[in-house]
């Protein structure tokens, strides 16, 4: 084998962001330009020739499926046929994706059938084995996910009919600043300790009761304060049921694949498939490098669509901007809080001249949940816009 190249020696580090630029179509001016300014000496020339090679490796990736089908075909009709079969096909995809991507230090060797007709004789005789397991261990997920639940929603409605049992109106704002004070770093974990009697509702209300009185207090002898000084923690954690899954090409289920950190899509998001050298990455069809990726690599593009239900949670992050008043920060986290389905996962609030600019990360269900809160926080008063930023 010959002496291996200065690109290919590059730390992993650099070699994503190399990927990466790659990928979004940066010239190769332009790549040279960026991994130099980082310290690493490559050449122009040196980088052509392994973009010649990454982009063998991406057109082979595409010709997987088809491998896939012809080893299946050659391995007898029963083996094809159905849900046993399409389930080995796409794990042989996937194997012979894998495979190619290892070829990338020799693009134009030979690829051995054999081989991988080895691997689906393998994965013939293990995918039930493999199937059974997965789906005890799905069950057993999905028990203890709906027991935590349970727990936390009995935990919910108890504390609650306490508080109206003694005819006091609960807060959310004020609730939330004390439970972080309390020291929980979620609201599931604080209801899960009521739940299992550690911590006595009635002295909760006492508790919450304390320190609603001193916050009054200290409003009233307070002026409108900004909304940098708000203080925020992290609400009960969504429960995935990780039954939604993305179509990719010819109606596939079940492949590998990654959400584009340069959009973020979610489930409801028009998508696409981009095949690139760390495999398949889905992109919004808005996603600021969709044009370039279509223009200049319309042969690594792939259809890609959603199926079943948007149960699983996807991180967006919008930047709300409003009159500077801790109070509207408050109201829309309260908005947010009150959302079904949907989680406050972080917040940063910086404020100029009178108006605040925060940024709000939310575990959503899908496009729908994100319109919705997106007209609810709108409706704000003190709220001048909100907008889906791409990462």
């Amino acid at each position: 084998m010959g002496r291996v190249s200065k690109v290919r020696r590059l730390p992993p580090e650099l070699r994503e962001q190399l990927h990466m630029m790659l990928d979004a179509g940066h010239s190769l001016e332009a790549i040279v330009q960026h991994l130099k300014s980082l310290g690493a000496d490559v050449s122009r020339s040196g980088l052509g020739r392994y973009k010649q090679q990454v982009d063998k490796v991406a057109q082979r990736l595409r010709e997987s499926r088809n491998m896939a089908e012809a080893v299946m075909e050659r391995m007898g009709a029963q083996a094809a046929t159905g849900k046993s079969g399409e389930a080995l096909i796409q794990m042989l995809t996937t194997l012979t994706s894998d495979y190619l991507l290892r070829r990338l230090d020799d693009p134009d060797g030979e690829i051995e059938v054999e081989e991988i007709r080895a691997l689906a004789r393998v994965v013939k005789e293990r995918a039930q084995a493999a199937r059974l397991e997965q789906d005890f261990e799905a069950k057993v997920r999905e028990r203890v996910q709906k027991e935590t639940v349970k727990a936390v929603e009995f935990a919910k409605e108890m504390l609650q009919r306490r508080f109206k049992n003694r005819k006091i109106d609960m807060d959310e704002p004020t609730m939330m600043r004390y439970i972080k004070k309390k020291g929980f770093k979620t609201v599931t974990d604080f209801y899960i300790e009521i739940a299992e009697e550690r911590l006595d509702p009635n002295q909760v209300i006492d508790e919450y009761l304390e320190a609603f009185r001193k916050e009054t207090e200290t409003n009233e002898r307070t002026e409108v304060r900004s909304a940098e000084e708000f203080v925020t923690m992290t609400p009960v954690e969504e429960i995935s049921t990780n039954k939604d899954v993305l179509v990719i090409d010819k109606n596939l289920t079940g492949i590998e694949y990654k959400l584009a950190k340069c959009c973020n899509p979610i489930y409801g998001d028009e998508v696409f498939g981009f095949v690139s050298t760390q495999g398949i990455k889905i992109h919004r069809m808005d996603c600021p490098n969709a044009q370039e990726m279509f223009s200049r690599f319309g042969y690594r593009i792939i259809q890609a669509k959603w199926s079943g239900k948007g149960d699983n949670g996807y991180i967006v992050t919008l930047r709300v901007t409003g009159r500077d008043d801790i109070s509207i920060v408050t109201n829309i986290t309260s908005v947010i809080g009150k959302e079904t389905g949907i989680s406050l996962r972080s917040l940063n609030i910086d404020s100029v001249d009178g108006i605040f600019q925060g940024t709000f990360t939310v575990m959503v269900r899908d496009t729908t949940a994100l319109n919705m809160l997106t007209k609810k926080i709108n409706a704000v008063k003190g709220v001048k816009t909100v907008e889906r930023l791409n990462s």
